[in-house]
């Protein structure tokens, strides 16, 4: 497969432009010049010039249904990327899951990309189908006064040009089902690795562990006697222990009861220093 194929399947609207453009480059030359023979032969059966006026008009009313035909898809198209949104919305949640499961900072951007490429290609979806029902929304028609040669030829020249809409319009909704396909595989992808039964990366404890590394601890001078009565790593592992399980702020002062030591502490925090402020000995009565 050629690298212009795989960027065409990857980005869809890419090769939908370059083919449109091919076509709109006809309808402009059968416009220009409504003999165009070389269109007309590719577009309309060899043996249209023994057609009878009736069957002209059967053709042309077929590629009239055609693009009704076609604007159905695009509606049902937009009705699947509206049900892809829930979809989406969950893909939060998903990337969180990743984010505590897996310690691969390559494997998170990763499957960050991924969401945002699913994003972008359900909403290319919806444009690539509104551009069906608005911007291409044009039908070809016959002038009413035309008769004889003059309407068989103007017949000749609408069933081409409706049949190169028709084409156009075929290419924005495959090219709207593409996107809608890549966006379900990369979010197919993503819950992949959310839902793989492994073991939680240990990177929050790790953090932890290194903010403890980092951080300093002082004591108030009416805890330095009861230093001398516990021990101090005992108190700092009782704080560090409880810092996960609480939303602290900068500057506050916290208090937490350890039940196993009957130890209660209170000490001011912040992001690189505790200042143990009280500690005192705490009973239950039964």
């Amino acid at each position: 497969m050629k690298i212009k194929e795989i960027i065409d399947h990857i980005v869809p609207a890419i090769g939908n432009c370059k083919s449109n453009k091919k076509i709109k480059n006809k309808i402009e030359r059968l416009h220009n010049n409504p003999e165009e023979s070389l269109i007309l032969e590719e577009l309309c059966v060899n043996n249209l010039p023994k057609v009878s006026d009736d069957s002209l008009k059967q053709l042309y009313e077929e590629t009239k249904s055609v693009k009704d035909k076609l604007e159905d898809k695009a509606k049902a198209t937009i009705v699947s990327v509206t049900v892809s949104i829930s979809l989406i919305l969950g893909g939060a949640t998903l990337l969180n899951t990743i984010a505590t499961s897996y310690a691969s900072l390559w494997l998170r951007w990763i499957c960050f990309g991924l969401f945002c490429y699913a994003v972008v290609s359900m909403i290319g979806a919806a444009i690539l189908d509104i551009k069906v029902l608005v911007q291409e929304n044009i039908v070809e028609t016959i002038p009413a006064d035309s008769e004889g040669d003059c309407k068989r030829e103007n017949y000749y020249k609408s069933i081409s040009i409706n049949r190169l809409r028709n084409t156009i319009r075929n290419n924005y909704v495959y090219s709207a089902f593409e996107c809608i396909r890549n966006g379900l595989i990369c979010l197919f992808l993503i819950m992949i690795f959310a839902v793989l039964p492994i073991k939680p990366t240990n990177a929050t404890s790790n953090r932890n562990n290194n903010a403890r590394v980092n951080r300093e601890y002082t004591y108030s001078e009416a805890t330095l006697k009861k230093l001398e009565q516990y021990n101090n790593d005992n108190i700092k592992n009782i704080i560090e222990a409880a810092i996960p399980s609480m939303q602290l702020e900068e500057d506050k002062v916290y208090s937490i009861v350890d039940r196993q030591s009957a130890l209660f502490i209170k000490f001011k925090y912040t992001s690189t220093n505790i200042t143990v402020i009280e500690i005192a000995e705490v009973t239950w009565e039964q």
